[in-house]
């Protein structure tokens, strides 16, 4: 391999010598070098050719090989599933607070896919008794400014 590069590149050396000891002068001579500078940068760049499809394979086999750490992709699973439960509590408890309301609980129901998105099936927030608002209208105001599935309870219930 290393031989063949090098015989390419005498030859187009002296290819490129005679050439120019050849022509006159002038334009011509201005574009004969041109193409033969750009003839040696290939000769000179050609065995790499050979040499990137032999890296390209030695990566995609090292990265084959390494396999995710299932407890720390089970970790990263379970911190995203925990913020999005902690901020759809606070949006819960800031809409009652909207109407001068408080809950005791809010139990958020959660789905994970395959491919790692997290789907909110229902979110179902528990009332005080002391609440004087009926059930359906909370469920339907929250319903509306969440835009998800609410269930509205009480303590008794």
């Amino acid at each position: 391999m290393i031989e063949s590069w090098a015989v390419g590149i005498c030859l187009v050396a002296v290819a490129s010598a005679m050439l120019q000891f050849l022509l006159p002068s002038g334009s011509t001579a201005k574009l004969v070098r041109l193409v033969m500078g750009a003839l040696v940068l290939c000769v000179l760049i050609a065995p790499l050719k050979e040499v990137v499809p032999q890296v390209s394979e030695k990566l995609d086999h090292a990265t084959s090989q390494k396999t995710p750490d299932s407890t720390l992709s089970k970790a990263v699973d379970d911190q995203y599933v925990e913020a999005a439960k902690s901020s759809i509590v606070g949006l819960v408890k800031s809409e009652l607070k909207k109407k001068s309301l408080s809950c005791t609980d809010v139990s958020v129901l959660m789905d994970n896919s395959e491919d790692g998105s997290i789907h909110i099936t229902k979110v179902i927030v528990t009332l005080p008794i002391s609440e004087s608002a009926s059930k359906e209208d909370i469920q339907d105001f929250l319903t509306k400014s969440l835009g998800l599935e609410t269930e509205v309870k009480t303590d008794g219930s």
